[in-house]
């Protein structure tokens, strides 16, 4: 079974790092969220880009996040950088797998914070050779209207191009 768990790390200006788990986003986060974009689209806030955003991948790779003995589990982690302020974030990612499988969810968070690192833990998710592509959509909801933001990362586990699975992890 494949399981997702989701940190957000908000880094502070003084350094002091604050972790808290993040849940999946329910129906009902789904719904304040679509309320929000009518709301915000109602107001002629409009769609826009801001250069002074930004949204990077740095890092994905394989590794053994639960300790099954196995290297199936897949950690990444994205950093947005934005001004300061309340910022609500809506947030799409996938992970697609060298087969052409997909493997998407969506979460909600919001923060006062200037830099936000989202830390990805995929555990049980390495299951096939070849390319990996995590991909994320981030719509960033703030005084100054809707900014989206995009960035794609891909990475190839171990295991080179073949169709076997990964370690004792099983295909979604």
């Amino acid at each position: 079974m494949l399981e997702i768990f989701i940190k957000l790390i908000n880094v502070k200006k003084n350094n002091i790092l604050i972790t808290m788990k993040i849940n999946l986003i329910s129906k009902k986060k789904s719904l304040i969220f679509g309320v929000l974009l009518v709301l915000a689209i109602s107001l002629s806030w409009g769609v826009r880009a801001d250069s002074s955003m930004n949204l990077s991948i740095t890092t994905a790779n394989y590794c053994d996040i639960d300790g099954d003995g196995f290297e199936d589990d897949i950690y990444a982690e994205a950093v947005v950088k934005a001004d300061n302020g309340f910022k609500f974030y809506y947030m799409e990612y996938s992970l697609i797998y060298p087969s052409g499988n997909v493997y998407s969810d969506e979460h909600t968070y919001y923060t006062f914070d200037s830099e936000t690192t989202f830390v990805f833990s995929l555990t049980n998710a390495a299951t096939e050779s070849g390319w990996y592509t995590l991909e994320i959509t981030l719509y960033v909801i703030n005084g100054g209207g809707i900014t989206i933001l995009y960035d794609s990362l891909e990475f190839d586990p171990p295991g080179g191009s073949g169709d076997e699975p990964i370690g004792g992890g099983v295909s979604p």
